[in-house]
C-alpha cells in the first residue's frame, strides 16, 4: 500500500487494520517499554484491541497521524496499568523502615516460630 493510500484503504476495509498494526508492533512495544518493560507486550496487546475497536473514531488523514494515534493509545494503556499497579497493596517489606534491621530469611524464621508457638500453645 502506498503511504498516501494507506488511511483511505484502511477506512474502506478495516479488516486490514490488524495486519497494519502488526507492521508497527516493534515501534509500539518500544514505546510501551519506555514506560514499563514488564508490561510492554500486555499494553501493546490491549492497545491493539482498543485501536481496532475505536478505529472509526480516528480522524487523521496521514499515516504519521495514524502511527501517532496508535502510540498515544499504547502510552495511555501503559499509564493506566502503572496507575493500577501503584494502587495495589504492597507487602510490608517493600516499605522503607519495615523491620529493615531483619533480613528476609530471619524474619521468615521468626514468623514460622511464632506460628508454631501459636499452634502448640493454643493462643
Amino acid at each position: 500500500m502506498d503511504k498516501a493510500e494507506t488511511i483511505a484503504e484502511l477506512r474502506r476495509d478495516s479488516t486490514l487494520l490488524p495486519d497494519y498494526l502488526q507492521t508497527h508492533r516493534e515501534l509500539l512495544v518500544a514505546t510501551a517499554s519506555t514506560y514499563t518493560n514488564l508490561l510492554a507486550e500486555d499494553c501493546v496487546q490491549v492497545a491493539t484491541l482498543k485501536a481496532i475497536n475505536k478505529f472509526n473514531s480516528f480522524r487523521g488523514s496521514s499515516e504519521t497521524q495514524l502511527v501517532g494515534w496508535l502510540c498515544r493509545i499504547v502510552i495511555n494503556e501503559c499509564l493506566s496499568k502503572l496507575r493500577l499497579k501503584a494502587n495495589q497493596i504492597q507487602p510490608l517489606s517493600s516499605f522503607d523502615g519495615a523491620d529493615s534491621n531483619v533480613d528476609t530469611p530471619s524474619r521468615n524464621i521468626r514468623v514460622k516460630e511464632a506460628l508454631d508457638r501459636f499452634r502448640n500453645e493454643g493462643i
